[in-house]
């Protein structure tokens, strides 16, 4: 289920910013997320538009990659949004 929580900054007017999840919701995803990671067996493959790691997602992918899971991630070479070049 999808849930849409409306967020307004104290100097916008009528703009508002759009979260599909609160912050306990998405620190549970990364909790699950970390997890299966976790305990993969064979491989963890990722492909994403806007990857941008925690260092947590970064340890957890070098730990899996030491247990022989084959670890794949798809990105594009160059973004659309400036600050992803940093990455």
């Amino acid at each position: 289920r999808l849930r849409l929580h409306r967020f307004k900054w104290p100097w916008q007017n009528h703009s508002h910013v759009r979260l599909n999840a609160t912050l306990q919701e998405r620190r549970l995803n990364s909790k699950r997320l970390l997890n299966a990671w976790k305990n993969a067996r064979q491989r963890i493959w990722i492909s994403s538009a806007y990857f941008y790691p925690k260092f947590s997602y970064i340890r957890e992918l070098i730990l899996a990659k030491r247990r022989n899971v084959d670890v794949r991630l798809v990105v594009s070479k160059k973004s659309d949004l400036w600050f992803m070049d940093f990455a």
